[in-house]
């Protein structure tokens, strides 16, 4: 019985030290890798707006460490890439420098991004890695 309970006492610490501790809020948020921009909505005020083929290459990578950088800028139509934070919980967007939070949601392996427009606007996006 002694012998069983060193045993089983081993095992467990066998168990315990092959566990890994992670570093950092690494997680997998379902949204993690490289997205590109497929369609974009713009509403004109009445209702009648439908999405519409993207006219731009604009890409969006999501890390695991919970930041994503864009080739395109998320806060102004004229600007560089963007960087910044992103909570898969909240399900907001926090692009650095930019005066506003875009909502997100992942649906039916879309990505859709809502920005806080007067009039309806949004993008979607295909995962491409």
């Amino acid at each position: 019985m002694k012998h069983m309970k060193l045993t089983l006492f081993l095992l467990l610490l066998v168990l315990l030290a092959s566990c890994s501790q992670e570093e950092g809020p690494e997680i997998e948020s379902g949204i993690t890798g490289k997205w590109q921009l497929a369609e974009f909505l713009s509403d004109p005020g009445d209702g009648s707006g439908v999405f519409q083929p993207a006219t731009i290459d604009k890409t969006i990578t999501f890390f695991s460490d919970l930041t994503f950088e864009s080739n395109s800028s998320m806060c102004n139509i004229n600007d560089g890439g963007s960087q910044g934070d992103y909570d898969p919980e909240t399900m907001i967007i926090a692009p650095e420098n930019c005066t506003f939070r875009i909502t997100f949601k992942h649906e039916n392996s879309k990505l859709l991004l809502y920005y806080p427009c007067i009039e309806p606007c949004a993008e979607k996006y295909e995962k491409i890695e």
